[in-house]
């Protein structure tokens, strides 16, 4: 599998409008399975809790981009190897604080770490 590009990455960049949603679930277990799974396939993926306490939800996203049409070529790649193309949808970050849900395996456990994106 190609590396993605750097609009491609996980890791927001400040300003980026678009993302590429792969998944989103009301079980944190769900969103790390699928984020899991896209990883051993070579994809890069984050995990990131949204909603108040009993009304929590994860979106499972791979990548951030200046313009949708930067994830034509992931976006191939996934339904190729997955039969699953996503959702390219409007960045609902910008400008927010949010957090990164990364599994530990080794401890059985769960860190979160924050990110800001600036607008």
């Amino acid at each position: 599998m190609a590396p993605l590009a750097a609009a491609e990455s996980t890791d927001p960049v400040d300003g980026q409008a678009w993302m590429l949603q792969l998944g989103y679930f009301s079980k944190l277990q769900n969103a790390l399975d699928l984020k899991d799974r896209l990883v051993e396939l070579g994809f890069e993926a984050v995990a990131i809790p949204s909603g108040g306490p009993g009304e929590q939800s994860y979106r499972v996203v791979g990548g951030w981009a200046d313009e949708p049409e930067e994830f034509d070529d992931l976006r191939n790649r996934l339904e190729d190897v997955t039969g699953d193309r996503g959702y390219v949808l409007k960045n609902p970050y910008i400008g927010k604080t949010f957090q990164v849900v990364e599994e530990t395996v080794e401890e059985d456990f769960y860190i979160t770490r924050r990110r800001t994106l600036l607008a």
